[in-house]
């Protein structure tokens, strides 16, 4: 069992604050603003884990990568608005 699922809710909780900070993918070394590259990589593992095609391996658990982004964004929400009205 990895961690990937909590890397990818903590890189949602960073595209949600930062939208504009710019990323870049360890292979593709461009730059690209986080409001468009953390949903094209949860948008690649939703479509590997619904096709079984996938660029990254055969043991990857795609499913387990969107679960993690759903709940980073989530909690960014929940906490994000409790954090606003204080």
């Amino acid at each position: 069992m990895g961690a990937s699922g909590a890397i990818y809710g903590v890189l949602v909780a960073y595209a949600f604050c930062f939208p504009n900070a710019q990323l870049a993918f360890i292979f593709i070394p461009v730059p690209v603003a986080a409001k468009y590259f953390v949903p094209a990589i949860i948008l690649l593992d939703l479509l590997s884990g619904v096709t079984g095609f996938s660029i990254f391996g055969s043991n990857v658990a795609h499913f387990a990568h969107v679960g993690g982004g759903v709940v980073g964004f989530l909690l960014m929400l929940l906490f994000g608005r409790s954090e606003r009205r204080r």
